[in-house]
């Protein structure tokens, strides 16, 4: 087991037995399912994916989901059934009105991303580029430098100038989920780096150490 890279802080293959509350994170961190379960139903890669049904899974609070300033990426697939509520929740970084979201938005089944970056709540990024029902998407969150853009199957649909803005998690876990319905697979959180920084074609299998590059083992943690 393993992360493919150092940068990555959380990567969720959503991997195993149907009915499973059981979440493996490569990067060791513990989730909890508040309802949600791994369902074959669905899946992008492997044997499973994720199935939300306007609940929630999540990890206590962590510095790794807190970039600050520095480049960051959030990456994972979708698949929706139905259409989402403008503010349903898909990843949640913040308590009591702090920190940061990923949520649907003003337009029918479009992403928005909402944070307090500059003091108040703001939607700094509400697309108008909606998701397909009952089909995988790729979503993609970066930052690089001063440009904070959102990726819909490796296209933009939207960014905003950042300059000097700090990104940071102060709730007490972060979520994932939430409001949701549908399934998620291969989710992965990466802290340092802009994974794509103009638009790109998605993944085609999920991700793993690749060729040259250096694996990150959980022994090297200290684990296994």
């Amino acid at each position: 087991m393993s992360v493919d890279d150092g940068y990555t802080k959380s990567l969720l293959h959503f991997d195993g037995a149907a009915s499973s509350t059981s979440f493996i994170d490569e990067s060791k961190k513990i989730w909890t399912s508040r309802g949600p379960t791994l369902n074959t139903d669905q899946k992008k890669f492997g044997v499973s994916a994720a199935l939300f049904i306007s609940n929630q899974i999540d990890t206590p609070a962590n510095s790794d989901f807190s970039p600050g300033t520095s480049d960051w990426t959030i990456d994972f697939w979708i698949f929706r059934c139905g259409d989402m509520a403008n503010n349903a929740t898909v990843v949640v970084a913040d308590a009591g009105g702090t920190g940061w979201q990923i949520t649907f938005g003003s337009t029918l089944n479009a992403f928005k991303f909402t944070s307090k970056a500059t003091g108040t709540w703001a939607n700094n990024i509400d697309s108008t580029t909606a998701i397909a029902d009952i089909t995988w998407t790729h979503f993609a969150l970066v930052r690089y430098v001063d440009t904070l853009t959102m990726y819909i199957n490796g296209t933009s649909a939207g960014s905003f100038n950042c300059a000097g803005l700090s990104f940071t998690e102060t709730g007490s876990v972060f979520v994932v989920g939430g409001g949701l319905i549908g399934w998620i697979d291969e989710f992965r959180f990466s802290k340092g780096i802009a994974r794509w920084t103009s638009n790109f074609t998605p993944p085609v299998s999920d991700y793993r150490p690749k060729t040259g590059e250096t694996a990150v083992y959980l022994s090297d943690f200290g684990f296994m």
